[in-house]
Protein backbone atom coordinates (compact mmCIF):
# COMPACT_ATOMS: atom_id res chain seq x y z
CA UNK A 1 0.00 0.00 0.00
CA UNK A 2 2.80 2.43 0.88
CA UNK A 3 4.47 1.98 -2.49
CA UNK A 4 1.17 2.10 -4.30
CA UNK A 5 1.50 -1.40 -5.73
CA UNK A 6 -1.68 -2.78 -4.16
CA UNK A 7 -5.14 -1.42 -4.79
CA UNK A 8 -7.93 -1.64 -2.22
CA UNK A 9 -9.67 -4.25 -4.33
CA UNK A 10 -6.76 -6.65 -3.79
CA UNK A 11 -6.90 -6.42 0.02
CA UNK A 12 -8.82 -8.72 2.29
CA UNK A 13 -11.83 -7.46 4.24
CA UNK A 14 -9.75 -7.33 7.44
CA UNK A 15 -6.99 -5.37 5.71
CA UNK A 16 -9.46 -2.90 4.17
CA UNK A 17 -10.90 -2.16 7.60
CA UNK A 18 -7.47 -0.85 8.67
CA UNK A 19 -7.17 1.54 5.75
CA UNK A 20 -8.31 5.13 6.30
CA UNK A 21 -8.41 7.68 3.47
CA UNK A 22 -6.14 10.68 3.69
CA UNK A 23 -7.74 14.02 2.89
CA UNK A 24 -5.48 15.76 0.40
CA UNK A 25 -5.84 19.47 -0.30
CA UNK A 26 -3.69 22.31 -1.46
CA UNK A 27 -2.44 23.06 2.06
CA UNK A 28 -1.59 19.53 3.22
CA UNK A 29 -0.06 17.91 0.13
CA UNK A 30 3.59 18.19 -0.86
CA UNK A 31 4.69 21.34 -2.64
CA UNK A 32 7.49 22.32 -4.99
CA UNK A 33 8.12 26.04 -4.60
CA UNK A 34 10.67 28.33 -6.22
CA UNK A 35 13.02 31.07 -5.06
CA UNK A 36 15.51 31.24 -7.91
CA UNK A 37 18.00 34.09 -8.35
CA UNK A 38 16.89 36.82 -10.75
CA UNK A 39 18.21 36.12 -14.23
CA UNK A 40 18.52 32.38 -13.52
CA UNK A 41 14.89 31.34 -13.53
CA UNK A 42 15.01 29.05 -16.59
CA UNK A 43 15.51 25.38 -15.74
CA UNK A 44 17.16 23.54 -18.65
CA UNK A 45 16.72 19.78 -18.54
CA UNK A 46 19.43 17.35 -19.60
CA UNK A 47 17.04 14.37 -19.50
CA UNK A 48 13.42 13.50 -18.87
CA UNK A 49 12.33 14.18 -15.29
CA UNK A 50 10.90 11.35 -13.16
CA UNK A 51 7.09 11.27 -13.21
CA UNK A 52 5.14 13.12 -10.53
CA UNK A 53 4.08 9.99 -8.67
CA UNK A 54 2.64 11.50 -5.46
CA UNK A 55 0.10 14.28 -4.82
CA UNK A 56 2.04 17.51 -5.23
CA UNK A 57 1.65 21.18 -6.15
CA UNK A 58 4.31 22.43 -8.57
CA UNK A 59 3.81 26.14 -7.96
CA UNK A 60 5.65 28.65 -10.11
CA UNK A 61 3.64 31.47 -8.52
CA UNK A 62 5.87 31.21 -5.41
CA UNK A 63 8.79 32.73 -7.32
CA UNK A 64 9.32 36.34 -6.17
CA UNK A 65 7.94 38.79 -8.70
CA UNK A 66 4.89 36.78 -9.70
CA UNK A 67 1.89 38.97 -10.41
CA UNK A 68 -1.29 37.71 -8.77
CA UNK A 69 -4.04 37.02 -11.37
CA UNK A 70 -7.00 39.37 -11.33
CA UNK A 71 -10.30 37.83 -10.20
CA UNK A 72 -12.32 40.94 -9.49
CA UNK A 73 -14.33 40.66 -12.72
CA UNK A 74 -15.11 36.96 -12.45
CA UNK A 75 -18.59 37.41 -11.03
CA UNK A 76 -19.67 39.74 -13.80
CA UNK A 77 -18.42 37.58 -16.67
CA UNK A 78 -20.49 34.55 -15.76
CA UNK A 79 -23.93 35.75 -14.89
CA UNK A 80 -24.89 38.04 -17.78
CA UNK A 81 -25.47 41.55 -16.46
CA UNK A 82 -24.21 44.70 -18.12
CA UNK A 83 -21.80 43.73 -20.88
CA UNK A 84 -20.34 47.23 -20.93
CA UNK A 85 -19.42 47.07 -17.26
CA UNK A 86 -17.84 43.66 -17.78
CA UNK A 87 -15.73 45.04 -20.63
CA UNK A 88 -14.62 47.94 -18.46
CA UNK A 89 -13.58 45.60 -15.67
CA UNK A 90 -11.72 43.30 -18.04
CA UNK A 91 -9.94 46.21 -19.68
CA UNK A 92 -8.68 47.28 -16.28
CA UNK A 93 -7.43 43.80 -15.40
CA UNK A 94 -6.49 42.28 -18.77
CA UNK A 95 -2.75 42.60 -18.16
CA UNK A 96 -3.05 40.39 -15.08
CA UNK A 97 -5.56 37.88 -16.47
CA UNK A 98 -2.70 35.67 -17.70
CA UNK A 99 0.33 36.75 -15.65
CA UNK A 100 3.72 36.28 -17.22
CA UNK A 101 5.45 33.24 -15.65
CA UNK A 102 8.88 33.80 -14.22
CA UNK A 103 10.02 30.20 -13.83
CA UNK A 104 10.54 28.40 -17.15
CA UNK A 105 11.17 24.75 -17.98
CA UNK A 106 12.81 23.75 -21.25
CA UNK A 107 15.39 21.35 -22.65
CA UNK A 108 19.08 22.11 -22.56
CA UNK A 109 20.79 23.07 -25.80
CA UNK A 110 21.72 20.03 -27.87
CA UNK A 111 19.70 17.62 -25.70
CA UNK A 112 16.64 15.62 -26.68
CA UNK A 113 14.14 15.86 -23.84
CA UNK A 114 10.80 14.86 -25.25
CA UNK A 115 8.62 15.59 -22.25
CA UNK A 116 8.43 18.40 -19.72
CA UNK A 117 6.33 17.17 -16.79
CA UNK A 118 4.69 13.74 -16.46
CA UNK A 119 1.73 13.28 -14.14
CA UNK A 120 0.94 9.76 -12.94
CA UNK A 121 -0.60 10.50 -9.51
CA UNK A 122 -3.91 11.84 -8.26
CA UNK A 123 -4.19 15.38 -6.91
CA UNK A 124 -1.35 17.00 -8.86
CA UNK A 125 -1.39 20.73 -9.60
CA UNK A 126 0.92 22.47 -12.10
CA UNK A 127 0.62 26.23 -11.80
CA UNK A 128 2.36 29.37 -13.03
CA UNK A 129 5.12 27.90 -15.23
CA UNK A 130 6.41 28.49 -18.73
CA UNK A 131 6.99 25.07 -20.35
CA UNK A 132 8.28 24.92 -23.92
CA UNK A 133 10.64 23.22 -26.36
CA UNK A 134 9.85 19.56 -25.59
CA UNK A 135 9.81 17.29 -28.63
CA UNK A 136 11.49 14.18 -30.01
CA UNK A 137 13.39 13.35 -33.15
CA UNK A 138 11.68 11.32 -35.83
CA UNK A 139 12.82 7.70 -35.90
CA UNK A 140 11.68 4.44 -37.41
CA UNK A 141 10.16 3.63 -34.01
CA UNK A 142 8.61 6.64 -32.34
CA UNK A 143 8.98 7.44 -28.66
CA UNK A 144 6.04 7.53 -26.33
CA UNK A 145 4.07 10.76 -26.90
CA UNK A 146 6.12 13.94 -26.43
CA UNK A 147 4.82 17.24 -25.15
CA UNK A 148 4.94 19.87 -22.44
CA UNK A 149 2.69 18.01 -19.98
CA UNK A 150 1.82 14.31 -20.23
CA UNK A 151 -0.92 12.81 -18.02
CA UNK A 152 -1.26 9.06 -17.71
CA UNK A 153 -0.77 6.05 -15.46
CA UNK A 154 2.87 5.01 -14.99
CA UNK A 155 4.23 5.14 -18.54
CA UNK A 156 6.76 2.75 -20.06
CA UNK A 157 10.42 3.69 -19.66
CA UNK A 158 11.67 6.31 -22.13
CA UNK A 159 14.40 4.05 -23.51
CA UNK A 160 13.26 0.49 -24.18
CA UNK A 161 16.11 -0.98 -26.22
CA UNK A 162 17.39 -2.99 -23.24
CA UNK A 163 13.98 -3.95 -21.93
CA UNK A 164 12.41 -7.37 -22.32
CA UNK A 165 9.50 -7.61 -24.73
CA UNK A 166 6.40 -6.94 -22.62
CA UNK A 167 3.28 -9.05 -22.39
CA UNK A 168 0.41 -8.25 -24.70
CA UNK A 169 -1.49 -6.60 -21.83
CA UNK A 170 1.36 -4.22 -20.96
CA UNK A 171 1.25 -1.37 -19.96
CA UNK A 172 -2.51 -1.56 -19.24
CA UNK A 173 -2.66 -3.78 -16.20
CA UNK A 174 -5.09 -3.74 -13.29
CA UNK A 175 -2.74 -1.62 -11.24
CA UNK A 176 -2.36 0.97 -14.02
CA UNK A 177 -5.03 3.30 -12.61
CA UNK A 178 -5.44 6.64 -14.42
CA UNK A 179 -4.82 9.71 -12.23
CA UNK A 180 -7.66 12.00 -11.24
CA UNK A 181 -8.02 15.53 -9.88
CA UNK A 182 -5.17 16.91 -11.98
CA UNK A 183 -5.15 20.72 -12.32
CA UNK A 184 -3.20 22.66 -14.96
CA UNK A 185 -3.63 26.42 -14.52
CA UNK A 186 -1.98 29.81 -15.19
CA UNK A 187 0.77 28.32 -17.37
CA UNK A 188 2.27 29.45 -20.65
CA UNK A 189 2.71 26.28 -22.68
CA UNK A 190 4.87 26.47 -25.78
CA UNK A 191 5.91 30.05 -25.00
CA UNK A 192 9.05 31.23 -23.17
CA UNK A 193 8.54 34.04 -20.64
CA UNK A 194 10.41 36.49 -22.87
CA UNK A 195 9.35 35.08 -26.25
CA UNK A 196 6.01 36.14 -27.63
CA UNK A 197 6.34 35.24 -31.30
CA UNK A 198 5.35 32.21 -33.33
CA UNK A 199 7.63 29.79 -35.13
CA UNK A 200 7.77 32.10 -38.18
CA UNK A 201 8.88 35.02 -36.00
CA UNK A 202 5.58 36.91 -36.24
CA UNK A 203 3.93 38.23 -33.06
CA UNK A 204 1.31 36.03 -31.47
CA UNK A 205 -2.10 37.70 -31.55
CA UNK A 206 -2.59 37.43 -27.81
CA UNK A 207 0.60 39.37 -27.23
CA UNK A 208 0.85 41.63 -30.27
CA UNK A 209 0.33 45.35 -29.87
CA UNK A 210 -0.17 45.58 -33.63
CA UNK A 211 -1.20 42.79 -35.97
CA UNK A 212 0.89 42.51 -39.17
CA UNK A 213 -0.61 44.61 -41.94
CA UNK A 214 -0.69 41.65 -44.37
CA UNK A 215 -2.82 39.56 -42.02
CA UNK A 216 -5.39 41.94 -40.60
CA UNK A 217 -8.60 40.13 -39.64
CA UNK A 218 -12.02 41.64 -40.29
CA UNK A 219 -13.63 43.49 -37.42
CA UNK A 220 -15.33 41.22 -34.93
CA UNK A 221 -18.90 42.26 -34.29
CA UNK A 222 -20.04 42.31 -30.65
CA UNK A 223 -22.53 39.63 -29.63
CA UNK A 224 -26.21 40.58 -29.72
CA UNK A 225 -27.88 41.75 -26.53
CA UNK A 226 -29.95 38.57 -26.27
CA UNK A 227 -27.01 36.22 -26.82
CA UNK A 228 -26.16 33.76 -24.09
CA UNK A 229 -22.51 34.49 -24.90
CA UNK A 230 -22.59 37.64 -22.75
CA UNK A 231 -21.63 35.49 -19.79
CA UNK A 232 -18.65 33.99 -21.58
CA UNK A 233 -15.28 34.69 -20.02
CA UNK A 234 -13.40 35.56 -23.22
CA UNK A 235 -15.83 37.30 -25.54
CA UNK A 236 -15.36 40.73 -23.98
CA UNK A 237 -11.60 40.28 -24.44
CA UNK A 238 -11.70 39.73 -28.19
CA UNK A 239 -11.77 43.40 -29.17
CA UNK A 240 -8.90 44.54 -26.98
CA UNK A 241 -6.56 41.57 -26.63
CA UNK A 242 -4.11 43.44 -28.88
CA UNK A 243 -3.50 45.95 -26.08
CA UNK A 244 -2.56 43.79 -23.20
CA UNK A 245 1.13 42.90 -23.70
CA UNK A 246 3.99 44.19 -25.83
CA UNK A 247 5.51 41.77 -28.31
CA UNK A 248 9.22 41.07 -28.20
CA UNK A 249 11.31 39.50 -30.92
CA UNK A 250 12.21 35.98 -29.79
CA UNK A 251 12.12 33.27 -32.46
CA UNK A 252 11.87 29.80 -30.95
CA UNK A 253 14.69 27.44 -31.91
CA UNK A 254 12.73 24.36 -30.81
CA UNK A 255 8.96 24.11 -30.55
CA UNK A 256 7.08 21.61 -28.43
CA UNK A 257 5.29 18.67 -30.03
CA UNK A 258 2.05 18.94 -28.02
CA UNK A 259 0.80 21.10 -25.19
CA UNK A 260 -1.21 18.99 -22.73
CA UNK A 261 -1.41 15.31 -23.69
CA UNK A 262 -4.18 13.68 -21.64
CA UNK A 263 -3.27 10.08 -22.44
CA UNK A 264 -5.15 8.35 -19.63
CA UNK A 265 -6.98 10.26 -16.90
CA UNK A 266 -10.17 10.17 -14.83
CA UNK A 267 -10.33 13.87 -14.10
CA UNK A 268 -8.17 16.70 -15.49
CA UNK A 269 -8.89 20.45 -15.42
CA UNK A 270 -7.00 22.70 -17.86
CA UNK A 271 -7.83 26.27 -16.90
CA UNK A 272 -6.57 29.76 -17.75
CA UNK A 273 -3.47 28.78 -19.69
CA UNK A 274 -2.03 30.24 -22.87
CA UNK A 275 -1.22 27.31 -25.18
CA UNK A 276 0.60 28.26 -28.39
CA UNK A 277 3.37 27.40 -30.86
CA UNK A 278 3.05 23.60 -30.77
CA UNK A 279 3.86 21.41 -33.76
CA UNK A 280 0.69 19.43 -33.08
CA UNK A 281 -2.46 20.04 -31.08
CA UNK A 282 -2.45 22.30 -28.05
CA UNK A 283 -4.62 19.80 -26.14
CA UNK A 284 -5.06 16.18 -27.19
CA UNK A 285 -6.55 13.06 -25.60
CA UNK A 286 -5.90 9.41 -26.33
CA UNK A 287 -7.06 6.40 -24.29
CA UNK A 288 -9.23 7.97 -21.60
CA UNK A 289 -10.02 11.52 -20.53
CA UNK A 290 -13.20 11.25 -18.49
CA UNK A 291 -14.40 14.34 -16.61
CA UNK A 292 -12.07 16.54 -18.65
CA UNK A 293 -12.64 20.29 -18.23
CA UNK A 294 -10.99 22.73 -20.65
CA UNK A 295 -11.94 26.19 -19.45
CA UNK A 296 -10.92 29.80 -20.09
CA UNK A 297 -7.75 29.07 -22.07
CA UNK A 298 -6.23 30.77 -25.10
CA UNK A 299 -5.10 28.39 -27.86
CA UNK A 300 -3.23 29.99 -30.74
CA UNK A 301 -0.80 29.06 -33.55
CA UNK A 302 -0.87 25.30 -32.91
CA UNK A 303 -0.66 22.44 -35.39
CA UNK A 304 1.52 23.80 -38.19
CA UNK A 305 3.91 20.81 -38.21
CA UNK A 306 1.73 17.94 -37.00
CA UNK A 307 -1.81 17.29 -35.79
CA UNK A 308 -3.40 20.55 -36.97
CA UNK A 309 -6.39 20.85 -34.62
CA UNK A 310 -6.16 23.12 -31.57
CA UNK A 311 -8.16 20.67 -29.40
CA UNK A 312 -8.33 17.03 -30.52
CA UNK A 313 -10.52 14.71 -28.46
CA UNK A 314 -10.57 10.96 -28.98
CA UNK A 315 -10.81 7.82 -26.86
CA UNK A 316 -13.13 7.69 -23.86
CA UNK A 317 -14.22 11.22 -22.96
CA UNK A 318 -17.25 10.83 -20.69
CA UNK A 319 -18.52 14.15 -19.29
CA UNK A 320 -15.90 16.24 -21.09
CA UNK A 321 -16.50 20.01 -21.26
CA UNK A 322 -14.89 22.71 -23.40
CA UNK A 323 -16.10 26.02 -22.00
CA UNK A 324 -15.25 29.71 -22.52
CA UNK A 325 -12.01 29.29 -24.46
CA UNK A 326 -10.50 31.58 -27.07
CA UNK A 327 -9.31 29.44 -30.00
CA UNK A 328 -7.84 31.18 -33.04
CA UNK A 329 -5.09 31.19 -35.68
CA UNK A 330 -4.54 27.41 -35.49
CA UNK A 331 -3.65 25.28 -38.49
CA UNK A 332 -6.82 23.16 -38.69
CA UNK A 333 -10.07 22.87 -36.78
CA UNK A 334 -10.59 24.63 -33.51
CA UNK A 335 -12.10 21.46 -31.96
CA UNK A 336 -12.06 18.01 -33.61
CA UNK A 337 -13.76 14.96 -32.10
CA UNK A 338 -12.35 11.77 -33.64
CA UNK A 339 -14.36 8.62 -32.92
CA UNK A 340 -14.83 9.40 -29.23
CA UNK A 341 -16.70 7.29 -26.71
CA UNK A 342 -18.63 9.72 -24.56
CA UNK A 343 -20.41 13.06 -24.59
CA UNK A 344 -18.78 16.49 -24.93
CA UNK A 345 -20.27 19.88 -24.10
CA UNK A 346 -18.83 22.74 -26.17
CA UNK A 347 -20.19 26.00 -24.79
CA UNK A 348 -19.47 29.75 -24.91
CA UNK A 349 -16.20 29.53 -26.85
CA UNK A 350 -14.86 32.03 -29.36
CA UNK A 351 -13.45 30.09 -32.33
CA UNK A 352 -12.07 32.42 -34.99
CA UNK A 353 -9.55 32.54 -37.86
CA UNK A 354 -8.56 28.87 -37.68
CA UNK A 355 -7.77 26.71 -40.70
CA UNK A 356 -4.59 28.67 -41.38
CA UNK A 357 -2.93 25.67 -43.07
CA UNK A 358 -5.73 23.20 -43.82
CA UNK A 359 -9.26 23.98 -44.90
CA UNK A 360 -11.34 22.41 -42.12
CA UNK A 361 -14.53 22.92 -40.17
CA UNK A 362 -14.26 25.06 -37.06
CA UNK A 363 -15.82 22.19 -35.04
CA UNK A 364 -16.00 18.61 -36.31
CA UNK A 365 -18.19 16.13 -34.42
CA UNK A 366 -18.22 12.35 -34.41
CA UNK A 367 -20.38 10.45 -31.95
CA UNK A 368 -23.74 10.95 -30.28
CA UNK A 369 -25.39 13.51 -28.00
CA UNK A 370 -22.73 16.22 -28.05
CA UNK A 371 -23.88 19.76 -27.29
CA UNK A 372 -22.56 22.84 -29.11
CA UNK A 373 -24.27 25.85 -27.53
CA UNK A 374 -23.60 29.58 -27.32
CA UNK A 375 -20.34 29.63 -29.30
CA UNK A 376 -19.06 32.35 -31.61
CA UNK A 377 -17.56 30.88 -34.80
CA UNK A 378 -16.14 33.09 -37.54
CA UNK A 379 -13.48 33.64 -40.19
CA UNK A 380 -13.18 29.93 -41.05
CA UNK A 381 -12.12 28.62 -44.50
CA UNK A 382 -14.73 25.89 -44.15
CA UNK A 383 -18.05 25.18 -42.43
CA UNK A 384 -18.92 26.09 -38.86
CA UNK A 385 -19.97 22.75 -37.34
CA UNK A 386 -19.84 19.44 -39.22
CA UNK A 387 -21.50 16.22 -37.99
CA UNK A 388 -20.05 13.01 -39.44
CA UNK A 389 -22.21 10.21 -40.83
CA UNK A 390 -19.69 7.43 -40.12
CA UNK A 391 -19.21 6.45 -37.41
CA UNK A 392 -22.90 6.97 -36.59
CA UNK A 393 -23.44 10.46 -35.12
CA UNK A 394 -26.93 11.27 -33.89
CA UNK A 395 -28.74 13.54 -31.41
CA UNK A 396 -26.08 16.25 -31.55
CA UNK A 397 -27.56 19.54 -30.35
CA UNK A 398 -26.24 22.73 -32.01
CA UNK A 399 -28.15 25.79 -30.80
CA UNK A 400 -27.81 29.52 -30.13
CA UNK A 401 -24.42 29.83 -31.82
CA UNK A 402 -23.24 32.84 -33.78
CA UNK A 403 -21.56 32.27 -37.17
CA UNK A 404 -19.84 34.73 -39.50
CA UNK A 405 -17.57 34.74 -42.56
CA UNK A 406 -17.57 31.01 -43.30
CA UNK A 407 -16.69 29.15 -46.49
CA UNK A 408 -19.43 26.57 -46.08
CA UNK A 409 -22.60 25.88 -44.17
CA UNK A 410 -23.01 26.98 -40.58
CA UNK A 411 -24.11 23.39 -39.80
CA UNK A 412 -23.28 20.55 -42.20
CA UNK A 413 -24.65 17.00 -41.78
CA UNK A 414 -22.51 14.59 -43.79
CA UNK A 415 -24.10 11.78 -45.81
CA UNK A 416 -22.61 8.31 -45.30
CA UNK A 417 -21.74 7.94 -48.96
CA UNK A 418 -19.28 10.79 -48.49
CA UNK A 419 -16.50 9.19 -46.47
CA UNK A 420 -13.47 10.52 -48.32
CA UNK A 421 -10.84 12.78 -46.80
CA UNK A 422 -12.65 15.91 -47.95
CA UNK A 423 -15.83 14.95 -46.09
CA UNK A 424 -13.87 14.42 -42.89
CA UNK A 425 -12.41 17.90 -43.16
CA UNK A 426 -15.05 20.24 -44.60
CA UNK A 427 -18.22 18.16 -44.91
CA UNK A 428 -20.24 17.71 -48.10
CA UNK A 429 -22.56 20.72 -48.40
CA UNK A 430 -26.37 20.91 -48.30
CA UNK A 431 -28.26 17.63 -48.24
CA UNK A 432 -31.34 16.92 -50.38
CA UNK A 433 -34.59 16.31 -48.52
CA UNK A 434 -34.83 12.75 -47.23
CA UNK A 435 -37.86 10.65 -48.05
CA UNK A 436 -36.98 7.25 -46.63
CA UNK A 437 -35.67 5.64 -43.46
CA UNK A 438 -32.66 4.19 -45.27
CA UNK A 439 -31.53 7.60 -46.53
CA UNK A 440 -31.99 9.22 -43.14
CA UNK A 441 -30.01 6.65 -41.18
CA UNK A 442 -27.04 7.18 -43.48
CA UNK A 443 -26.59 10.87 -42.58
CA UNK A 444 -25.41 12.74 -39.52
CA UNK A 445 -28.10 13.50 -36.93
CA UNK A 446 -30.28 10.89 -38.64
CA UNK A 447 -30.58 13.15 -41.66
CA UNK A 448 -33.08 15.52 -40.04
CA UNK A 449 -34.41 17.83 -42.73
CA UNK A 450 -33.78 21.57 -42.64
CA UNK A 451 -36.90 23.70 -42.07
CA UNK A 452 -38.68 25.02 -45.15
CA UNK A 453 -40.31 28.44 -45.31
CA UNK A 454 -43.56 28.53 -47.27
CA UNK A 455 -42.08 31.32 -49.36
CA UNK A 456 -38.69 32.81 -50.18
CA UNK A 457 -40.22 36.22 -49.39
CA UNK A 458 -42.24 37.54 -46.44
CA UNK A 459 -43.94 40.92 -46.29
CA UNK A 460 -43.89 43.39 -43.43
CA UNK A 461 -47.27 44.23 -41.92
CA UNK A 462 -48.23 47.83 -42.65
CA UNK A 463 -49.96 48.39 -39.32
CA UNK A 464 -47.39 47.29 -36.75
CA UNK A 465 -44.31 46.53 -38.85
CA UNK A 466 -44.27 42.88 -37.75
CA UNK A 467 -43.49 39.90 -39.97
CA UNK A 468 -45.11 36.47 -39.69
CA UNK A 469 -42.82 33.62 -40.71
CA UNK A 470 -44.42 30.30 -41.59
CA UNK A 471 -43.01 27.00 -42.71
CA UNK A 472 -42.59 23.29 -42.04
CA UNK A 473 -40.09 21.22 -40.08
CA UNK A 474 -39.75 17.89 -38.32
CA UNK A 475 -42.92 17.43 -36.20
CA UNK A 476 -42.23 18.37 -32.59
CA UNK A 477 -38.90 20.05 -33.40
CA UNK A 478 -37.81 23.36 -31.92
CA UNK A 479 -37.30 25.86 -34.74
CA UNK A 480 -34.70 28.57 -34.15
CA UNK A 481 -34.90 31.67 -36.36
CA UNK A 482 -31.67 33.50 -37.26
CA UNK A 483 -31.02 36.91 -38.76
CA UNK A 484 -28.67 36.67 -41.77
CA UNK A 485 -26.57 39.80 -42.28
CA UNK A 486 -24.17 38.41 -44.91
CA UNK A 487 -24.95 37.82 -48.58
CA UNK A 488 -22.38 35.07 -49.20
CA UNK A 489 -24.66 31.99 -49.01
CA UNK A 490 -28.18 30.93 -49.86
CA UNK A 491 -28.37 29.04 -46.52
CA UNK A 492 -27.18 31.30 -43.73
CA UNK A 493 -24.72 32.03 -42.32
CA UNK A 494 -26.60 31.98 -39.03
CA UNK A 495 -25.41 35.36 -37.76
CA UNK A 496 -27.74 36.06 -34.84
CA UNK A 497 -30.45 33.96 -33.18
CA UNK A 498 -33.56 36.13 -32.82
CA UNK A 499 -36.53 33.87 -32.01
CA UNK A 500 -37.64 30.33 -31.22
CA UNK A 501 -40.85 28.43 -31.91
CA UNK A 502 -41.97 24.81 -32.18
CA UNK A 503 -43.42 22.77 -35.01
CA UNK A 504 -46.78 21.14 -34.29
CA UNK A 505 -47.72 17.50 -34.80
CA UNK A 506 -48.18 18.13 -38.50
CA UNK A 507 -44.76 19.76 -38.80
CA UNK A 508 -46.10 23.30 -39.29
CA UNK A 509 -44.72 26.36 -37.51
CA UNK A 510 -45.60 30.03 -37.41
CA UNK A 511 -44.01 32.90 -35.51
CA UNK A 512 -44.47 36.67 -35.53
CA UNK A 513 -41.33 38.82 -35.19
CA UNK A 514 -41.54 42.54 -34.65
CA UNK A 515 -37.99 43.80 -35.25
CA UNK A 516 -37.33 42.69 -38.85
CA UNK A 517 -37.01 45.41 -41.49
CA UNK A 518 -37.33 45.21 -45.27
CA UNK A 519 -34.17 44.01 -46.96
CA UNK A 520 -33.13 41.69 -44.13
CA UNK A 521 -32.80 37.94 -44.57
CA UNK A 522 -33.64 35.14 -42.18
CA UNK A 523 -32.86 31.44 -41.96
CA UNK A 524 -33.76 28.69 -39.51
CA UNK A 525 -32.63 25.38 -38.02
CA UNK A 526 -34.69 22.60 -36.43
CA UNK A 527 -33.68 20.63 -33.32
CA UNK A 528 -35.42 17.41 -32.32
CA UNK A 529 -34.36 15.52 -29.17
CA UNK A 530 -34.56 12.20 -31.00
CA UNK A 531 -32.43 13.22 -33.97
CA UNK A 532 -30.46 16.40 -33.23
CA UNK A 533 -30.07 19.69 -35.14
CA UNK A 534 -30.60 20.17 -38.86
CA UNK A 535 -28.75 22.11 -41.53
CA UNK A 536 -29.89 25.72 -42.17
CA UNK A 537 -32.97 26.48 -44.21
CA UNK A 538 -32.84 28.42 -47.46
CA UNK A 539 -32.78 32.12 -46.66
CA UNK A 540 -35.98 34.14 -46.90
CA UNK A 541 -36.10 37.85 -47.72
CA UNK A 542 -38.18 40.43 -45.83
CA UNK A 543 -39.95 42.88 -48.15
CA UNK A 544 -42.14 45.93 -47.55
CA UNK A 545 -45.84 45.50 -48.25
CA UNK A 546 -46.60 46.75 -51.79
CA UNK A 547 -48.07 50.24 -51.86
CA UNK A 548 -50.73 49.24 -54.39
Amino acid sequence: MVNGTLSLERLSVAERSQVSPVAVNDSTQSRIEFNLPPGATTIRLQSVLPPLGVPVVVDGTTQPGWQVPSTEADGGTRGGGDAGNVSTQLRASSSTRFPRPIVALTQASGQEVFRGLQVVSDNVTIRGLSIYGFTSRHRATASTPPGDIFISHNPPPPITQNQAIPASSWPFRNRDIPPKNVLIEYNWLGIPPIGERNRQGRPLRVFARERPADNTPPAIAPPPADSSGEGSFFRPLVNFFDRYLTARAARLTTTSAFGVYVFNSLGTTIRRNIIANHDGSGIITAVKANNLLIEENVLECNGFAGMPDAIRLEGQILNARVVSNLIWDNAGSGIYLFKPNGVVEIRDNTIASNGKRYRRAAIYLMGDEHQVVGNRIEDQPGPGVVVAAFPSSDRNIIRNNQFANLQGLSIDLVVQLNTDVYAYQVGDGPNPRTNSFQRRRKAGNFGIDAPRFISREFFQNQRDGGVTLEGSAQPGAVVEIYRVTERSHTRGPLNHAIATTQANEEGKFSIRIGDLVPGERVSAIATHPQFGTSEPALNALIRPFPAN
